[in-house]
């Protein structure tokens, strides 16, 4: 009797829904699209969007905005309702939960609960030290260092028949932005886009980061636009 109680008990175990990267990774493949079609269609490098298909998403550099976007940007290249892939990106990355802190055992010896007022004060002393130490190092680091300036789009040799090429990259949220010359707009997290429009032959882009103390960087990419052979 016991063994066929058990046989239902496990007929009716439940199985696990899958991970949004997961369906998003079979939904392309249902559709027949390879990995570095999807990668040109919405672009982006194909080790960003392995890391996606993988749910390896506190590796990309993108915050969670950008990511809904380049979810949704994917799902449409597969003609489907972006919709519940986002919602489901939603409750699995954006408001997961936070690991709760286990609370530390009460120590029960004497000599340190004697000596406790004590030991908090030179701790707190410690802490404030430290605290205005390392507000000087960071505010000396942002006077005499560069902002860091990231390019994820185009590389660098690229060559594309398309007339016009969407740039994107990332700098600190604080720093200007420049793309040959031109101010561009960043968002409260640094991460900029713009499209240009190309010259026949070899077009150079010069991104440029500024500081408002004046420290800046650059980062150079040369893109080939070759226009298709006319009729």
């Amino acid at each position: 009797m016991s063994t066929k109680k058990e046989k239902r008990f496990k007929e009716k175990k439940l199985v696990e829904s899958k991970r949004v990267c997961l369906c998003l990774q079979e939904a392309r493949l249902y559709r027949g699209m390879t990995l570095a079609e999807m990668a040109k269609n919405i672009r982006i490098s194909k080790e960003h969007l392995r890391a996606i298909e993988e749910c390896r998403f506190d590796e990309l550099p993108f915050g969670k905005l950008y990511q809904k976007k380049l979810i949704t940007s994917y799902i449409e290249q597969l003609d489907l309702d972006p919709a519940p892939y986002i919602e489901q990106f939603t409750y699995e990355e954006v408001n997961k939960k936070k690991p709760t802190i286990t609370k530390r055992k009460r120590l029960s010896s004497f000599s340190f609960t004697y000596n406790l007022p004590l030991i908090l004060r030179n701790l707190g002393i410690a802490l404030v030290t430290l605290g205005i130490l390392s507000y000087l190092v960071l505010q000396v680091k942002q006077i005499i260092e560069p902002p860091t300036l990231t390019i994820y789009s185009p590389d660098s040799g690229l060559i594309t028949h398309e007339a016009t090429l969407k740039v994107y990259g990332q700098t600190d949220k604080h720093a200007q932005i420049q793309i040959n010359g031109k101010n561009i707009v960043n968002n409260e997290e640094g991460y900029f886009q713009e499209e240009l429009p190309l010259s026949p032959g070899i077009n150079t882009i010069t991104f440029t980061a500024k500081k408002k103390h004046g420290k800046a960087i650059s980062d150079t990419r040369h893109v080939v636009y070759k226009q298709a052979n006319s009729l």
